[in-house]
């Protein structure tokens, strides 16, 4: 009785806290309106919108209602956009005077501008001919999407309204057989405008930088990735797969890569042995840096290394390994697992939080049973701050190639426990429809309270 006194006592400090340092924008919705739902996002941790999508009761029709947090972390209310049918959100990029949204409907696809100063907004109609287009990746004002058939890579860059610009790139044999099995094999976008945490298991990742698409098929057996380069500045036919051999290990379990601007970096592990490789993927003749179980365990970044490789080489479980980049240049890489059955890496997919009245009470229901043991890590004190996990190696690559512990590093996007102040948020009981964003100082969310029913608004700071 007592520990469930005190659960539901630290419930109740959890809920206080979220409305202790918190600015609230409140919005009364008209009498034939009714909230559907929301949708949240940041752009790179520094601003983040917040949409209402409402529906017209005597009309039927839809609206969508947009909100800006901006740089001063006050909300702006943006012109509103109009709908014959409930949209899903499928990307979103920011322009220096845009957001951009593609979305799809039951009536197809259409791609909407917002402008960032509340002045207007702008719809395109596609239809259904980008239904097929699985693959979306987006970066600094672009969204792009692919699709791969009959040997050719067709690729469309959706800048807004105004711009749209499509390729169809021809791929050799070599590079065809290839492709089709990148799209067959669950080929998954990777975010790499946010702090990129555990990253996908999916042996066929995408990656976008500056003017380039990069595709990557991992092959556990050898220890080697495919890396197919593709340039958006040309059309040229795509001919070329560059193969990124890692140090094999004996009796391997598993291996995993990740793709930065500059270098792959690829975990071979067994049960008892472990290697990292670094690979330059723009410079042939560079070597490739590997760093065996010996080295990593010096630099003393996990204390018991042959417990975790005992963990992370159990079948149930896959490894992950990513890079951030640090304020200084270096690489902070993170060497982790997860349980292959239950990890889902998809990093569009929290800013969706849909709830009926039956997946609410069982997301209370499963917040009283399990309470984390606090809201939220410990507040960072400036942008760069990350915890730490203890099922994790984290180590830095240094200019010169050398490896040592993650100490005080301070990285390019902060670390933060979305879900645990997700699941925090979702035990208010009187939210509705809850969308969240989190950016480097504080988190920002949108819900319809039931005591009221008015639509707010809040921005909370990091406890």
């Amino acid at each position: 009785m007592i520990k469930h006194y005190s659960i539901l006592l630290f419930f109740i400090f959890c809920t206080c806290s979220i409305f202790a340092n918190s600015e609230t924008l409140t919005i009364k919705l008209e009498e034939n309106e009714k909230l559907v739902q929301t949708f949240s996002a940041d752009w790179k941790q520094e601003q983040s919108v917040h949409i209402a999508i409402v529906k017209n009761q005597d009309s039927k029709s839809f609206k969508l209602k947009p909100y800006l947090l901006d740089s001063s972390r006050s909300f702006q209310e943006l012109a509103d956009v109009e709908l014959e049918e409930e949209p899903r959100f499928e990307s979103l990029h920011f322009s220096e005077e845009l957001i951009t949204l593609f979305i799809s409907t039951k009536n197809g696809q259409e791609i909407i501008d917002i402008a960032l100063d509340g002045s207007n907004s702008i719809k395109k109609d596609l239809g259904e001919f980008y239904e097929d287009y699985t693959l979306k990746l987006r970066q600094e004002g672009v969204t792009h999407l692919l699709k791969f058939d009959n040997e050719t890579l067709h690729i469309t860059s959706i800048e807004n309204t105004k711009s749209i610009k499509d390729q169809e790139r021809k791929a050799s044999s070599r590079v065809s057989a290839l492709l089709k099995d990148m799209f067959a094999d669950n080929l998954q976008a990777i975010e790499t405008l946010d702090f990129v945490d555990k990253g996908s298991i999916s042996n066929s990742k995408a990656y976008v930088y500056d003017n380039r698409i990069y595709l990557t098929q991992d092959d556990v057996k050898s220890s080697s990735t495919n890396l197919i380069a593709i340039d958006l500045s040309s059309n040229d036919p795509i001919s070329e797969v560059q193969v990124l051999n890692q140090n094999p290990i004996e009796k391997i379990k598993d291996y995993n890569s990740f793709l930065d601007p500059e270098k792959l970096v690829a975990v071979s592990l067994s049960k008892n042995q472990m290697s990292i490789g670094v690979s330059a993927i723009n410079n042939a003749d560079e070597e490739i840096k590997s760093y065996n179980q010996a080295q990593i365990a010096n630099t003393k970044a996990i204390e018991d290394l042959d417990s975790f490789l005992n963990d992370a080489s159990k079948s149930r479980n896959a490894s992950t390994i990513t890079t951030n980049l640090t304020a200084n240049g270096e690489r902070m890489l993170t060497v982790s697992y997860v349980n292959k059955s239950t990890y889902k890496y998809n990093w569009w997919l929290h800013h969706w939080m849909f709830h009926d009245q039956m997946i609410w009470q069982s997301n209370i229901n499963t917040m009283m049973q399990s309470v984390p043991t606090g809201f939220g890590p410990a507040a960072p004190q400036n942008e760069f701050n990350y915890y730490k996990e203890s099922d994790e190696i984290q180590l830095i690559i240094n200019s010169s190639g050398f490896l040592k512990p993650v100490e005080h590093e301070k990285t390019r996007y902060s670390k933060i426990d979305k879900e645990t102040y997700n699941e925090s948020l979702k035990g208010v009981r009187h939210f509705r429809e809850l969308s969240s964003a989190y950016l480097k100082d504080v988190y920002s969310y949108i819900y319809l309270d039931s005591q009221n029913n008015l639509l707010e608004l809040r921005v909370s700071n990091y406890n």
